[in-house]
């Protein structure tokens, strides 16, 4: 709470000054010019001494005026942003005498004290009267009568209200705390303890009183017109100012949240110290040595302080200079007392600053006895600016477009203004922003993205489209046809700025599958004998048994690894190579593009590369995904899947997993343990599985262990090889027959097991 001196007229009355209490709010930048948009006319035609601020950004000011802008107005108006009288604040005759003090409360009644005795003709008992939010008084709030000049008003976080001056009751003298309806507080006593009036009281945090005046003693203890009283009225005996302030008078103060006391005034030393019309305490009465004005406040004395949430400190008083720099009655300090630099008022007020708040806007507002500022008229009330002023432009169609012809200066938007000037036409909703066009000097209706302009309408040689990577040059026009270089990529074309280059489309798929042949459900993963008894071929096996790749689509075949690709362990490491194929949306067996993979331990499927999902040179659209083996059933997926995704995007597909649709229905996979496998047994690669018969899959086993002693086995990389192990057995454990039996059903010999909507072979 801040408090300060209102006229010259009180220091008769009380061999001090009285105060007016401010309002503090947010902060923005610099700069302390005045505010064009507040302009209150002929102003007051007497001193305005006391102020405070509302969250609709009106201001409430007290003083010793009778009239504002030529109407009657007893001591007290409230004005609009605009600072025109508010009509809706109805004060009839106003006060019949001068206003000290006043205090806002949470919920917008205000408290005013001062030198009167009636409001509107009706008797105030005393100077403290309490309005509601449209100037009548409250008749909530009901105090003792009061004889003696108020002069200073504070309120506690509980709603109780601490008053100084001469006045008092039978048990409170010259300090008085009420009750927030208005009653003595008889939890409180100073009675005949203060031997002088109190010019300022303020509260601190913990509901402790600061108290100044004209006092030489707190009952028999010295306190040299400053001293700090406990809640209940008693004295508090940390805080001692020793000798205080001399060659002058403490005309406000301010008590921040962190107990620090900041005084200004009259005066030049405290306690010895020198404080030149400023100084900062601690809460037990000592300098706060994180404070320095150095030379101070020179040409005249401060009245009045503001403190900001950031810690800077507003100024206002008749001083003209602080610290040796020009600062005319108004100025910023930062928190440890050094100038501002950048708030700056110029020539600022030509006459005395007995007051100033700020509003929710952080604008400045000030009051006094000046009758301009920066040159400016301004009769004793004013705003400045607390921040740039930017330009705002008018909107009269209310569409959020401003017109560039008509435009304003101020820190927030006035109503009916914004931020942009972009409106065509402001006086049609219907016609919106101008557009942004882009220079095309080859004409290929694509842009220069660095060479626009805005306008309205279409100038000659401008398009809308920002694309083109060289408007130089019509043939690098984006989407035109061009080759990326990539085998695995289709509809090629040159991509639009910022991007620029060519680019292809690709499906890019990571796939996951398992061969029931090596597939160990423990591990939950594939074998890999083949990889280690080194059989895997370095180049894929299909084209040469006649698996031919769908062209165009498809890569030539032929696919080859490096060696180095075999030589990783783990579930990365490499079982086999296997087909995967993209099938036309409307067809299982409509092979679109097919290309040959390696297949990992834990069921990746992966270029030749050994570690990247699978790319098909092919368009964005439905697809459906096959996988086969050579001598495993493959399986298609059933319902097509929409393969359109961003140029780079992979589509995940689990091929194991339950859930995976295929034709044929979960029987055209195996179940072991959680996974769904390929079936095993198909030798001859012919999209059936037989046991006995013409083209069965038992017989070429025999024949590739030499057609006669069943008991013989052969290692190599042969399809025959059904469980993968690396050596073809007809007969015993681990055998390659068994596994035709179980995929066939495992009792009857005869039976066969199709796959009619694979089709390996062309």
């Amino acid at each position: 709470m801040n408090l300060r001196n209102p006229a010259p007229v009180v220091r008769a009355f009380l061999l001090g000054v009285a105060t007016c209490f401010l309002v503090v709010t947010q902060a923005h930048a610099q700069p302390g010019t005045l505010d064009p948009s507040f302009d209150p006319l002929d102003g007051a035609d007497n001193t305005v001494s006391a102020m405070v601020t509302r969250a609709d950004g009106s201001v409430v000011i007290g003083g010793q005026f009778t009239s504002f802008n030529g109407s009657p107005a007893g001591g007290i108006i409230q004005l609009l942003p605009s600072g025109q009288v508010d009509p809706g604040f109805i004060v009839g005759s106003g006060l019949n005498g001068p206003v000290m003090d006043m205090v806002l409360q949470p919920d917008g009644k205000l408290l005013v004290v001062g030198l009167f005795t009636t409001y509107d003709g009706v008797a105030t008992g005393g100077g403290l009267v309490r309005l509601l939010s449209n100037g009548s008084v409250d008749p909530g709030f009901v105090h003792p009568f009061f004889a003696l000049a108020i002069v200073s008003v504070a309120l506690h976080a509980d709603g109780r209200v601490v008053l100084g001056g001469n006045m008092g009751t039978f048990t409170q003298t010259r300090v008085v705390q009420l009750l927030p309806n208005g009653a003595e507080d008889p939890s409180f006593n100073t009675f005949l303890q203060l031997n002088q009036g109190v010019f300022h009281v303020a509260v601190f945090q913990d509901d402790r009183i600061m108290v100044v005046g004209g006092f030489t003693a707190y009952g028999a203890v010295p306190r040299a017109g400053l001293c700090v009283l406990e809640p209940n009225g008693s004295l508090n005996g940390t805080f001692d100012p020793g000798t205080g302030v001399s060659a002058g008078v403490v005309e406000s103060v301010l008590v921040t949240a962190d107990d620090k006391i900041t005084l200004g005034g009259v005066f030049t030393t405290y306690n010895g110290n020198s404080a030149v019309r400023s100084i900062r305490l601690n809460d037990d009465g000592t300098v706060d040595g994180t404070y320095s004005t150095g030379s101070g406040f020179t040409g005249g004395v401060v009245l009045d302080m503001a403190l900001r949430p950031d810690g800077k400190l507003l100024v206002a008083g008749s001083f003209t200079t602080f610290n040796g720099t020009p600062r005319s009655r108004v100025c910023r300090l930062h928190s440890n007392g050094s100038l501002d630099e950048s708030f700056d008022p110029g020539t600022g007020p030509d006459g005395i600053v007995r007051c100033l708040a700020t509003d929710p806007y952080d604008r400045v507002v000030l009051g006094g006895e000046f009758t301009s500022v920066a040159g400016s008229p301004r009769i004793r009330v004013a705003r400045l600016n607390d921040c740039t002023p930017v330009i705002w432009y008018a909107d009269t169609d209310e569409d959020e477009l401003g017109d560039a012809g008509s435009s304003t200066m101020a820190c927030e938007a006035p109503g009916g203004y914004v931020s942009n000037a972009d409106d065509c036409n402001d006086s049609d909703d219907s016609i919106g922003a101008a557009t942004v066009w882009y220079r095309d000097l080859d004409g290929d209706e694509a842009g220069d993205p660095t060479d626009s302009i805005m306008a309205c309408e279409q100038p000659p040689g401008y398009v809308e489209d920002a694309g083109d990577c060289d408007d130089n040059d019509d043939t690098i026009t984006p989407s035109n046809s061009c080759d990326d270089g990539d085998p695995y990529t289709t509809s090629d074309v040159l991509l639009p700025y910022p991007d620029c280059g060519c680019l292809g489309q690709s499906i890019v798929v990571s796939a996951r599958v398992f061969l029931e042949g090596p597939y160990d459900p423990m591990s939950g993963m594939m074998r890999d004998d083949l990889r280690v008894a080194g059989l895997i071929p370095l180049t894929e096996p299909y084209t040469a048994m006649g698996h031919a790749p769908v062209m165009p689509g498809s890569a030539p075949g032929g696919d080859t690894m490096d060696p180095a690709v075999l030589t990783v362990t783990g579930p990365d490491a490499i079982v086999d190579w296997v087909i995967l194929e993209l099938r036309a949306g409307f067809s299982s067996t409509e092979r679109i593009s097919t290309r040959f993979c390696l297949l990992q331990r834990d069921g990746d499927i992966v270029e030749s590369d050994g570690v990247s999902p699978v790319r098909f040179p092919r368009g964005f659209g439905f697809h459906r995904l096959a996988v086969t083996h050579r001598n495993h059933m493959g399986i298609v997926q059933f319902e097509p899947f929409p393969y359109n995704g961003t140029y780079y995007e992979t589509t995940s597909v689990d091929m194991s997993a339950a859930a995976f649709p295929t034709f044929g229905g979960p029987d055209a996979r195996r179940q072991i343990g959680g996974a769904w496998v390929l079936r095993a047994g198909d030798t001859s690669f012919c999209d059936d599985v037989r046991y006995l018969g013409a083209d069965n899959d038992r017989d070429p086993i025999l024949v590739r262990i030499g057609g006669a002693v069943p008991t013989n086995t052969v290692p190599g990389y042969f399809n025959e090889d059904v469980n993968m192990d690396g050596i073809v057995k007809y007969t015993g454990s681990e055998n390659d027959r068994d596994p035709i039996l179980v995929t066939i059903g495992g009792s009857t010999p005869t039976n066969i097991r199709s796959n009619v909507y694979l089709f390996v072979v062309n």
